[in-house]
């Protein structure tokens, strides 16, 4: 999971509020790309027990409607993409690759693209998982930063946006830029990365 994040602060009544997390999902999604961290989410709050805060996880498509994954199976959407508003904890962009006989490429989606520059500043954190950090990459949102993605997409990634320090071998990648202070304040602006073995 690669993890772009703006880190604008909470209040500490908004600690006591679930952390919202929003998944843009598109067609042709990788169903476990959606259903792998919402369930890491649900596991989380799930075990944090009560007086915790915990996370709501919901998925949104551009027309809130169901979306058919890259595997053939059908995933339901809570929201549009024009639904989320106001502020979102983490937004998380999966993502999904394309098999030819050039190889593995990452598809880019249009619509979520330009959706992403929008949403950008209302999200606390943006993160995407696998392949969605070339869809991040292409918004503008990582330009100056480190970043990881799928092993197979990686030199793409590197290839497309130049102004992208890809790290193709890394399991995650701070995405802080390079003179950034370690005891930065959490109400500072800070970036980060992070993404699983795929």
């Amino acid at each position: 999971m690669v993890i772009a994040a703006l880190v604008t602060g909470r209040h500490d009544r908004d600690m006591l509020q679930p952390h919202r997390v929003v998944i843009a999902a598109f067609p042709g999604v990788e169903l476990l790309n959606v259903t792998g961290p919402a369930e890491v989410f649900s596991v989380a709050t799930r075990v944090a027990g009560t007086g915790r805060p915990g996370y709501t996880v919901r998925i949104a498509t551009a027309g809130g409607e169901p979306v058919v994954t890259a595997s053939g199976i059908r995933l339901m959407a809570d929201l549009t993409l024009d639904e989320v508003h106001g502020k979102v904890d983490t937004l998380l962009v999966s993502g999904a690759v394309r098999v030819d006989d050039h190889g593995v490429e990452p598809v880019l989606d249009g619509g979520i693209i330009d959706w992403l520059r929008q949403a950008a500043p209302g999200s606390h954190r943006m993160a995407s998982v696998c392949a969605g950090a070339h869809l991040l990459a292409a918004a503008g949102l990582l330009d100056g930063l480190s970043a990881t993605t799928h092993w197979r997409t990686a030199a793409r990634l590197a290839a497309d946006h130049p102004h992208v320090t890809v790290d193709p071998g890394s399991r995650h990648a701070p995405c802080q830029p390079p003179d950034t202070p370690p005891d930065r304040s959490p109400s500072s602006p800070t970036r980060a990365t992070s993404s699983p073995a795929t």
